[in-house]
């Protein structure tokens, strides 16, 4: 037996927080071992939640592009600052009425100086290396080309991942293709063209020769006729589109049914789950290594774990391992929201536009379009049935099954007919073929963050969040009057040049929309924490919004170091090592806190508890 294999099979892996992060991170040491024909490793999955992805909302479609990393923390101290002084309509995170207390802006001018101080950390670093004479650009250069290469290699990984799990891949709505972002606004060409050239400079590194492009409005109608009405409304005198359009690698996925599809699949291969048991300490010997656990269930405190088990902490914040002295870094707290729409069996069939293609609106937010289409099991037995030969969708009784939509089968030609396109197992699945009875479509507006302040209760009466979901409901109006007419139940008004205002959303209307708000915490670098932070414990945390989009890169990251693979070979997808270990230079977690260069054996207690 190698030194691999022994050290993975002695002891247990306990993965704290039963949310998307965690379950991709079992799955990852699952598959890991089957590649090696090693033991599946005894796994053990614990939330003090009493059912796995409790925080998540029931419609949580999650838009995912190969620069999602870049919109999470693409801030510069400079950009920081301005973004804490100015209101969101400006590009800010303050929110309308929002009125600073002294402890929210004594965080504020914390942050951003320890913002300022890593920039130059890094500007340093490069300088010695003699690498740029402008140490500062080259600084942020670096970092956005790590996170762009870590972008590629995610969405590499979730197309392989669709093609290993095909049934989770129908069942959560699990689409890779091309999606675009709309720029709105007097730097909207400038920022387009800057998007595509950096995408595309790291694209090629991938074999892309061409990954991202400037497209017109009428591609975009085209692409998403559901948003017809939403461009015409913006054009001038001369019938030209001011804003800026760019299309990119991506995808989309419902986050809760994944979760659900996971969780499944891993107790079928032996992988437990202890719920409702809340992690209230770490025990940490000498050396900082972790003992083990407190954990309270049913009010009674007891410890779990030994020194020979590995410890993964995917809980996306970090309270207890900061208050631990494992992280240096402060989470910042951010907040969003979001609202999802039902579509149901009958504005399909009345063919009530809608988007079934994700995309992304630089204006307040920025503002996420993720549509998901869960296939149902009657759907995917047909296509299994299935004659490509003889396939006629205009035959009645295929018709009468309404599975497929009518724009598809009035324009389906034999000759052409690829039958990957009807599948939703498949890569080339296209949305806009499927119709009423083929499963279920939910559209989630998200994107949208802000600093709620530290004083305010974080939730749905937060003043905050009501006018953050106001303000989602007017974009989906204004996107989408009919079927937001449909899903409200009754008439609209037509939306002025204000928009849809705030004091015509009812609580009625926010219960149809199932309102979600969270927090999305920030790291001063703005970016998370992922690696080991001792000998047997691990973290994924503060990855916030873009969490979902790279949750199978980290999770890969983890289950290789678990296994003991050294830096310099791991493996995420098709991307290079180098570009592996610049990413992680920028996301690892510090090491303990020593005093005195030793660490004495104590045990550090949450103070939630």
């Amino acid at each position: 037996m190698n030194q691999l294999q022994s050290s993975v099979g002695q002891g247990k892996t306990y993965i704290v927080g039963a949310g998307v992060a965690g379950l991709l991170v079992a799955d990852a040491l699952i598959e890991l071992s089957s590649s090696r024909s090693q033991t599946l490793p005894n796994i053990e999955i614990i939330d003090q939640a009493f059912s796995v992805g409790e925080k998540l909302t029931k419609g949580n479609g999650r838009s995912m592009t190969v620069s999602e990393g870049l919109v999470a923390a693409g801030a510069t101290p400079a950009q920081l600052r301005a973004a804490f002084t100015t209101s969101v309509f400006e590009g800010g995170m303050l929110y309308p009425g929002f009125a600073p207390t002294e402890a929210d802006r004594q965080a504020i001018i914390a942050y951003i100086k320890s913002m300022e101080a890593d920039v130059e950390e890094q500007a340093q670093i490069l300088a010695q290396q003699g690498m740029e004479t402008d140490v500062n650009a080259a600084a942020l250069l670096a970092r956005d080309d790590a996170l762009l290469r870590f972008g590629f290699a995610n969405v590499e990984l979730w197309q392989v991942f669709a093609r290993k799990n095909p049934i989770i891949a129908a069942k959560s709505g699990l689409q890779m293709n091309e999606k675009f972002r709309i720029y709105e606004g007097a730097t909207a060409k400038k920022r387009a063209i800057k998007e595509v050239e950096s995408i595309n400079r790291i694209g090629a590194e991938f074999g892309a020769s061409s990954s991202a492009r400037l497209i017109s409005y009428r591609e975009a109608i085209a692409i998403d006729p559901a948003l017809k009405p939403y461009f015409l409304s913006r054009l001038d005198e001369a019938g030209n589109y001011q804003g800026a359009i760019t299309m990119q690698p991506g995808g989309v996925i419902h986050g809760g049914l994944l979760v659900r599809e996971l969780e499944q699949k891993l107790r079928q291969l032996g992988v437990t789950f202890s719920l409702g048991l809340k992690v209230c300490g770490i025990e940490l010997d000498s050396d900082g290594r972790i003992v083990g656990l407190k954990v309270l269930k049913n009010g009674v405190e007891t410890a779990i774990g030994s020194p020979k088990d590995r410890f993964i902490c995917t809980t996306g914040c970090d309270r207890l391992l900061s208050q631990s002295g494992i992280f240096s870094e402060e989470l910042f707290p951010i907040a969003g929201t979001s609202i999802t729409i039902p579509v149901d069996e009958e504005a399909v069939r009345r063919g009530i536009p809608f988007s079934r293609k994700s995309w992304k609106q630089d204006g307040v937010g920025p503002l996420v379009i993720s549509p998901t289409f869960s296939a149902n099991d009657e759907f995917i037995a047909f296509i299994d049935a299935l004659d490509p030969a003889t396939f006629d969708p205009l035959a009645p009784e295929i018709r009468e099954l309404e599975f497929f939509s009518a724009e598809f089968s009035e324009s389906f030609v034999a000759q052409t007919f690829n039958p990957q396109t009807i599948d939703p197992r498949q890569p080339d699945f296209d949305p806009f073929c499927v119709g009423a009875r083929a499963g279920s479509w939910e559209l989630r507006i998200g994107g949208l963050k802000f600093y709620p302040g530290r004083e305010e209760a974080l939730d749905l009466d937060h003043s905050g969040v009501r006018w953050a979901l106001h303000e989602q409901i007017k974009k989906a109006i204004e996107f989408m009057p009919e079927l937001m007419s449909h899903v409200l139940q009754r008439s609209l008004p037509t939306v002025d040049t204000d928009g849809y205002q705030g004091d015509r959303v009812t609580a009625e209307d926010l219960l149809k929309l199932q309102p979600w708000t969270g927090a999305r915490p920030m790291y001063d670098k703005g970016m998370a924490a992922v690696g080991a932070f001792c000998s047997n414990g691990y973290a994924i945390v503060g990855t916030g919004s873009w969490g979902m989009a790279c949750g199978l890169g980290n999770a890969a990251i983890i289950a290789q170091l678990v296994n003991e693979i050294p830096q310099t070979e791991l493996k995420v997808g098709n991307m290079k090592s180098h570009g592996i270990i610049d990413y992680l230079q920028r996301v690892l977690p510090s090491r303990l806190k020593r005093a005195n260069g030793s660490c004495q054996s104590q045990i550090f207690e949450s103070e939630l508890v």
